[in-house]
């Protein structure tokens, strides 16, 4: 008991991962808007650093009040021990029911097949007042010819389900946690420099919200990062694709689509470092695109101070939900002249963060006609020519 005692009260930081404390939650856009967008401000404990374009992996936790429905339909108590035997995985030795649930399995994804197969076979082999009816309905379940499952995924979450299975049985809980997904980190780019924050880490946190089936859901990491009552995270940094060019006289093209700006940001702030020591640069234009103008205002008025100040050359702007309905697509077509500016020096590269699937794609087409237009080359010779530029692209 006095062991379990230290593990409830003690908790063993998750493998691979340090304990960190939130000291600044800043509300970014307007309270009205929505989604939220909040700079989140992670205090590193002592000893751990990061390099200007890491990132960050957050190991974020369920909500408490689904991890208490869940525990309490299974029937555990939420203060004993369970023994973990999971080889490489992040979860410690000794972990109470509540830290188990709460930051090692994850209860907000789609249901894993395995999860109904556990509750199903337990049924047929303990048996149970609802016997019948349960086999019927965990059968329809694991029919793969039919649509029963995919209609329950769109409704239902892993804690959903398993609140909802525990009405025919309950399986034993090491069965049950082998079922269930590992928590998985989510990644964010930092967006702060370590020359001038090497102490802390700042966050662009976007809160995610979606619909499935009839239910508004929301991103499990976003909404755990802006929870007021959030003091503590688990984190480790990574390796960033984004490193600012040795020869500090290339000129870059920056391009950040919402949330995407983060990793964008340090390099501006590096540009504004080695601006303060009189190093000679190249320029720097920036392209900015979201839906909203009003969610990103105290950000813009970041990008207007350091356009003031050269630390970018240019900055141009795309709205797609606002009356003008532009996106960034649109508006470097227009500006195609200034792109060729700097496009004609090989050596330019391009910083793309933002989704990844299609839009990269998309604007490298737009480069290559650029090259066409502006350079009076041929396809052929354009899409050579534009090989020999650097790109460095973070999806998000």
């Amino acid at each position: 008991k006095v062991e379990d005692e230290t593990v409830a009260n003690k908790p063993s930081r998750p493998i691979g991962f340090e304990m960190a404390e939130i000291s600044e939650k800043v509300l970014i856009s307007p309270p009205d808007f929505s989604p939220k967008l909040t700079k989140v401000v992670i205090a590193l404990p002592e000893g751990l650093t990061y390099e200007l374009g890491d990132q960050v992996s957050i190991l974020p936790c369920n909500d408490d009040d689904v991890v208490n429905s869940v525990i309490e339909a299974l029937g555990y108590s939420k203060t004993d021990v369970f023994n973990v035997n999971s080889g490489n995985t992040i979860i410690p030795d000794k972990v109470t029911i509540q830290q188990l649930f709460t930051q090692y399995l994850d209860l907000n994804c789609i249901p894993p097949i395995a999860v109904y197969q556990t509750f199903y076979n337990n049924l047929v082999n303990e048996g149970g007042p609802n016997l019948e009816e349960g086999k019927k309905f965990f059968e329809q379940l694991l029919d793969d010819s039919s649509n029963k499952r995919k209609e329950f995924q769109t409704e239902n979450c892993t804690a959903d389900a398993i609140i909802e299975f525990c009405k025919f049985t309950k399986p034993p809980l090491d069965t049950l946690v082998s079922s269930i997904n590992i928590m998985a980190p989510r990644i964010y780019s930092v967006s702060s420099s370590p020359d001038t924050s090497p102490d802390k880490a700042e966050l662009l946190v976007n809160e995610v919200l979606f619909k499935s089936g009839s239910k508004q859901r929301y991103g499990l990491c976003t909404h755990f990062l802006i929870r007021p009552e959030l003091s503590k995270v688990a984190i480790h940094f990574r390796r960033g694709k984004f490193r600012y060019p040795k020869d500090l006289t290339t000129d870059v093209v920056l391009i950040g689509l919402g949330s995407g700006l983060s990793p964008i940001l340090p390099l501006v702030q590096l540009r504004e470092k080695f601006m303060k020591e009189g190093k000679k640069l190249g320029k720097a234009i920036l392209f900015f695109g979201a839906r909203y103008r009003g969610s990103y205002q105290r950000l813009l008025s970041r990008i207007d101070g350091y356009q003031k100040n050269g630390a970018i050359t240019e900055s141009f702007l795309a709205f797609s939900r606002d009356p003008e309905k532009l996106h960034i697509q649109d508006v470097m077509k227009k500006n195609s002249e200034k792109i060729w500016d700097i496009w004609q020096d090989p050596r330019t590269c391009v910083f793309f963060s933002g989704p990844d699937k299609g839009i990269p794609d998309q604007l490298k087409d737009i480069f290559v006609d650029i090259t066409i237009h502006e350079g009076w080359m041929a396809m052929e010779e354009a899409m050579a020519y534009n090989s020999r530029h650097e790109w460095h692209i973070e999806g998000l």
